[in-house]
């Protein structure tokens, strides 16, 4: 899209965009949107003029770091969207529309009207593709930041090693994109858009594998150092003792526990953040959990501290000896997975 073309005055919101490319899932998808239908003329050049709104608001967007590729989002929208041989084809498909419709031509003015809905159509999977992939790489900058944060913690860590692991993803999911917005029909666009997210979702789970490394690594360098782990005391009252015990001298959690996702953190939900962090909970004889402390961190903060949440507020059969109920301690791994049921498990290391 040439600047010519571009009207400042039509930016769109980002997030509208975003809301096109990726809707309200908490996973790697780029959602095309559904086909248009045109009746009369006047309903092609308004969805002409939000194509160009459209493709201004992606150009004139605050990503200007360059990706992976050397390129910005400005360079990708200017080569992909409403190119200068597409506008052409388009503005003849109008101008044919225009001609039919004077001449009360109603069978002519459906087939070109038709033919415009399908190039009008494949500008929007254009535009969907290149927004939800310049969002996706502005999640992953945070993610890169995590990653960054903790090597600086890491002496030991090999940088080339982590490199060559995700390097490969990277130069696929770029070669998924240039797919994607070379695509010469809405049948090969679909399917150039399931490879971008699998690139996608492999790309972000690399990241996340990483990470958690990482953040393992670093707990282990800590418990070392004799550094204190991140922990938070109950502020309630216990509930009622459990009439059960766990059968053996430690405390296992019960059955009847609130579900992760309720306290799954919207933002780490937004930036594809997943993790496991493995607790030490300090359980009573009656089952209450009075402490929970990080053994293992998952890397990202908030997933952190959501799991002692939610292990504070969790339900446990408390620890048994000589047929009466004991304090104790029970260490297991509280995962925070998108794409899957979250869960908890018994921690082994």
């Amino acid at each position: 899209m040439s600047t010519a073309q571009a009207r400042p005055g039509a930016r769109l919101q980002a997030g509208l965009l975003f809301a096109l490319a990726c809707p309200a899932v908490y996973a790697a998808t780029y959602s095309l949107p559904p086909p248009p239908r045109f009746d009369t003329v006047p309903q092609l050049d308004e969805a002409l003029d939000q194509l160009r709104k459209m493709s201004w608001a992606l150009y004139s967007d605050a990503l200007a770091q360059p990706d992976s590729r050397g390129r910005t989002i400005a360079q990708d929208v200017n080569q992909w969207l409403l190119s200068p041989d597409h506008e052409e084809r388009l503005a003849a498909l109008r101008a044919r529309a225009q001609s039919q419709s004077a001449a009360a031509d109603s069978a002519a003015l459906q087939a070109t009207l038709g033919e415009a809905a399908t190039r009008v159509q494949q500008e929007r999977c254009f535009a969907a593709v290149l927004a939800g992939y310049w969002r996706y790489r502005e999640l992953l900058a945070r993610h890169e930041a995590r990653l960054q944060a903790l090597k600086e913690r890491l002496p030991q860590d090999e940088p080339a090693a982590r490199q060559r692991r995700i390097a490969p993803l990277v130069m696929r999911w770029a070669g998924a994109l240039t797919a994607a917005m070379s695509a010469d029909s809405l049948s090969a666009e679909e399917v150039a858009v399931e490879e971008l997210t699998r690139t996608t979702e492999q790309l972000f789970s690399a990241y996340n594998e990483e990470r958690g490394e990482l953040a393992s690594s670093l707990s282990t360098q800590e418990r070392a150092q004799g550094k204190a782990p991140l922990t938070q005391t109950r502020q309630t009252p216990c509930q009622e003792p459990h009439p059960q015990t766990s059968g053996s001298p430690k405390p296992k959690l019960a059955v009847n526990n609130r579900a992760l996702e309720e306290v799954y953190p919207a933002s780490s939900k937004h930036a594809l953040f997943e993790g496991r962090t493995v607790v030490d909970a300090s359980v009573s004889a009656n089952g209450c959990a009075e402490q929970a402390a990080v053994y293992q961190s998952s890397g990202v903060e908030e997933l952190d501290d959501a799991a002692l949440r939610w292990t504070l507020q969790a339900h446990f059969l408390p620890g048994e000896r000589d047929h009466q109920a004991v304090t104790g301690v029970v260490r297991f791994a509280v995962k925070f997975v998108l794409s899957a049921p979250l869960s908890y498990q018994g921690w082994s290391p």
